[in-house]
């Protein structure tokens, strides 16, 4: 993909100018009839940790909105590694909350939740032709819209405490063996070379996902091909060697001792405090850092994941997005709210105060990206993430990540994960009746 995703978002920003004062007046009109609800309405929310923003920005807005209408928003908070669960089973019998905070791709959408059976449309709001095209799409089934989403696309890099390599003489890497030889220097002075928390559930298998490019450049037509059921990811040798290549940093100690049960908001202090030198982490984590680390300013740097030599920027076009139960007793009520989260005044408070991104998936709104941040990303080609690219995979990873901390610990080879892996998505296909499975 020779597109770059920062030249294409600073283009589509320019439009916000023009749009802003028709906006602020039709969202003034939404919150007039908004401030008429019943003050007793309770709307409930179920997430998981992750997708709930850091920062408070979002409860902050939840009790503006509160503030202004009555309308409460109950959120409620599940671990990351089985909401998506749980939130099936709840909307198998009928006890989802009101409105629902869902993990979304345009290949596993329906999978997750079925919106065209659980969710309401959308496709009259004021707002949905400003949300990012892309977004949109993913966000929909069939051309109807069923959800609302607010984060820029996603990228991951590997941070390093830049005073750690100074020390060891150690420069970024540009390829696998070079970041092996790295970690190794690191742990042979007793150094953790990275940070990695494979009990979150989903943390350690985004090294397999997110360098795709790897994979594309040996297979044209990857995703088409897969997705299509004519090869298998048992087919494309470079999924093996990274698999191979992950395995081995576990087993060599490149981890740490207790990477099995790191949580992974614990990679800050760590990093911080120089028992840890790389970290992996999204997009706007430095910022983070800093927030609760000044002194760490000027003292981190970045590089591109080096598994299978990759070379290519790994995005996540849409990451997550709010539907609404169609059985909710409150429709009206979470469509005003949605209006309300989607004005061009809360987009910019949501931006400004959510510091783990750079930008909102709403072109009128400008990013915040750092002049250095985007130079360099601006040097690679991107592709889509594995998760966001092909079928059965965004929706069993949490599934998927259980075979990969077997193969860390030894249980598994990598040849047999990545065949576990395969069988996974063949059960899928036949399972959601997908017609290249079962035609």
């Amino acid at each position: 993909m020779n597109c770059h995703i920062f030249c294409t978002w600073e283009v589509l920003m320019k439009f916000r100018k023009y749009t802003s004062v028709l906006l602020s007046l039709l969202f003034a009109a939404g919150m007039a009839q908004t401030a008429l609800a019943d003050d007793s309405v309770t709307l409930t929310l179920g997430c998981s940790q992750s997708q709930l923003p850091s920062s408070g920005i979002f409860e902050q807005l939840c009790e503006e909105y509160e503030e202004q209408t009555g309308v409460h928003i109950d959120i409620q908070v599940t671990p990351d590694d089985q909401w998506t669960d749980v939130l099936r089973t709840k909307l198998s019998v009928g006890e989802a909350p009101d409105i629902m905070w869902a993990d979304v791709d345009g290949l596993s959408l329906v999978d997750r939740i079925n919106p065209a059976e659980n969710c309401v449309s959308l496709a009259d709001a004021e707002w949905v032709d400003r949300i990012e095209e892309n977004v949109r799409n993913d966000l929909s089934v069939d051309g109807t819209i069923y959800g609302i989403s607010f984060k820029g696309p996603k990228f991951w890099l590997y941070y390093y405490n830049k005073d750690i390599f100074a020390q060891y003489n150690l420069t970024p890497p540009t390829n696998y063996e070079e970041f092996r030889a790295i970690c190794q220097t690191l742990y042979d002075n007793d150094i953790t070379p990275i940070y990695e928390a494979v009990q979150e559930g989903w943390h350690h298998g985004l090294m397999w996902y997110e360098v795709a490019g790897v994979y594309q450049k040996e297979v044209p037509d990857l995703y088409e091909k897969l997705n299509t059921n004519q090869i298998k990811v048992t087919d494309v040798k470079s999924m093996l060697t990274v698999l191979e290549q992950m395995q081995d940093f576990a087993q060599s100690g490149f981890y740490g001792p207790d990477y099995m049960s790191n949580s992974i908001t614990n990679d800050f202090g760590a990093i911080a405090d120089g028992s840890v030198a790389m970290t992996f982490e999204s997009n706007g984590w430095e910022q983070q850092l800093l927030d609760s680390y000044p002194e760490m300013d000027g003292k981190i740097g970045y590089f591109i994941l080096p598994w299978g030599d990759n070379d290519t920027l790994g995005i996540t076009p849409t990451q997550n997005g709010l539907f609404i139960n169609k059985n909710s007793d409150h429709i009206d009520e979470a469509k005003a709210f949605f209006d309300y989260l989607a004005s061009p005044e809360k987009l910019q408070e949501y931006l400004d105060g959510e510091t783990s991104i750079y930008s909102v998936c709403w072109p009128e709104i400008d990013s915040k990206y750092p002049e250095a941040l985007k130079e360099y990303m601006n040097q690679f080609d991107t592709s889509v993430v594995l998760q966001s690219g092909v079928k059965f995979v965004g929706g069993q990873c949490f599934e998927i990540e259980k075979l990969m901390a077997s193969m860390f610990l030894d249980q598994l080879t990598p040849e047999e994960c990545l065949q576990q892996i395969a069988d996974i998505m063949d059960e899928q296909g036949e399972l959601q009746q997908d017609p290249y499975w079962v035609g």
